[in-house]
Protein backbone atom coordinates (compact mmCIF):
# COMPACT_ATOMS: atom_id res chain seq x y z
CA UNK A 1 0.00 0.00 0.00
CA UNK A 2 1.23 3.31 -0.72
CA UNK A 3 0.45 4.47 2.86
CA UNK A 4 3.46 2.69 3.67
CA UNK A 5 5.80 4.84 2.45
CA UNK A 6 7.09 8.12 4.24
CA UNK A 7 6.19 10.58 2.32
CA UNK A 8 8.68 10.08 -0.52
CA UNK A 9 7.78 10.45 -4.58
CA UNK A 10 8.32 8.18 -6.92
CA UNK A 11 9.92 9.66 -10.21
CA UNK A 12 10.16 7.83 -12.93
CA UNK A 13 14.19 9.01 -14.47
CA UNK A 14 15.65 10.43 -11.41
CA UNK A 15 19.24 10.84 -12.91
CA UNK A 16 18.07 12.56 -15.96
CA UNK A 17 15.58 15.10 -13.69
CA UNK A 18 18.06 16.04 -11.66
CA UNK A 19 20.25 17.23 -14.79
CA UNK A 20 17.55 18.86 -15.66
CA UNK A 21 17.16 20.53 -12.27
CA UNK A 22 20.82 20.88 -11.95
CA UNK A 23 21.46 22.63 -15.24
CA UNK A 24 24.99 22.45 -15.14
CA UNK A 25 26.16 19.43 -17.69
CA UNK A 26 30.21 20.95 -16.53
CA UNK A 27 29.33 20.07 -13.40
CA UNK A 28 26.64 17.43 -12.88
CA UNK A 29 27.01 15.41 -15.89
CA UNK A 30 25.41 11.67 -15.78
CA UNK A 31 28.04 10.27 -14.59
CA UNK A 32 29.05 13.00 -11.64
CA UNK A 33 25.39 12.27 -10.28
CA UNK A 34 25.60 8.66 -10.70
CA UNK A 35 28.71 8.93 -8.35
CA UNK A 36 26.99 10.79 -5.92
CA UNK A 37 23.84 8.58 -5.87
CA UNK A 38 26.24 5.33 -5.19
CA UNK A 39 28.55 7.33 -2.27
CA UNK A 40 25.18 6.39 -0.40
CA UNK A 41 25.29 9.64 1.76
CA UNK A 42 22.92 12.44 2.02
CA UNK A 43 24.43 15.35 0.11
CA UNK A 44 22.11 19.09 -0.26
CA UNK A 45 22.58 20.64 -3.43
CA UNK A 46 21.34 23.79 -4.17
CA UNK A 47 19.65 24.77 -7.81
CA UNK A 48 20.34 27.62 -10.19
CA UNK A 49 16.92 28.63 -9.47
CA UNK A 50 13.74 27.67 -8.09
CA UNK A 51 11.50 25.24 -9.75
CA UNK A 52 8.00 25.00 -9.51
CA UNK A 53 6.04 21.50 -8.77
CA UNK A 54 2.94 20.05 -8.98
CA UNK A 55 1.60 17.30 -7.74
CA UNK A 56 -1.25 15.62 -8.64
CA UNK A 57 -2.79 12.50 -6.22
CA UNK A 58 -5.06 10.84 -8.24
CA UNK A 59 -7.85 7.80 -6.60
CA UNK A 60 -9.05 6.91 -10.21
CA UNK A 61 -7.41 5.78 -13.18
CA UNK A 62 -8.46 4.27 -16.55
CA UNK A 63 -6.44 1.62 -18.14
CA UNK A 64 -6.04 0.77 -21.98
CA UNK A 65 -9.01 -0.98 -22.10
CA UNK A 66 -10.86 1.43 -20.59
CA UNK A 67 -11.61 0.14 -17.07
CA UNK A 68 -11.59 2.32 -14.61
CA UNK A 69 -9.94 1.20 -11.64
CA UNK A 70 -10.61 2.56 -7.86
CA UNK A 71 -7.47 3.34 -4.95
CA UNK A 72 -8.53 4.13 -1.58
CA UNK A 73 -8.68 8.16 -0.95
CA UNK A 74 -5.40 7.68 2.41
CA UNK A 75 -5.35 11.55 2.60
CA UNK A 76 -9.09 11.63 2.38
CA UNK A 77 -9.18 14.37 -0.11
CA UNK A 78 -11.80 13.15 -2.50
CA UNK A 79 -14.23 14.53 -0.36
CA UNK A 80 -13.06 17.95 -0.24
CA UNK A 81 -13.02 17.88 -4.03
CA UNK A 82 -16.45 16.54 -4.81
CA UNK A 83 -17.93 19.24 -2.53
CA UNK A 84 -16.27 22.03 -4.56
CA UNK A 85 -17.60 20.34 -7.50
CA UNK A 86 -21.23 20.28 -6.24
CA UNK A 87 -20.83 23.96 -5.05
CA UNK A 88 -19.60 25.04 -8.61
CA UNK A 89 -22.30 23.36 -10.04
CA UNK A 90 -24.97 24.57 -7.89
CA UNK A 91 -23.42 28.43 -8.24
CA UNK A 92 -23.58 28.35 -12.41
CA UNK A 93 -26.27 29.42 -14.24
CA UNK A 94 -27.21 27.20 -17.25
CA UNK A 95 -28.92 28.46 -20.11
CA UNK A 96 -32.15 27.80 -20.72
CA UNK A 97 -32.81 24.95 -23.61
Amino acid sequence: ERAFSSGCIRIENPIELAGLLLDDGNRWGRDRIQAVIDAKHTRTVFLPRPVPVLLLYWTVSVDAGGRIGFKKDIYERDRTVLEGLAQSSRARTWPAV
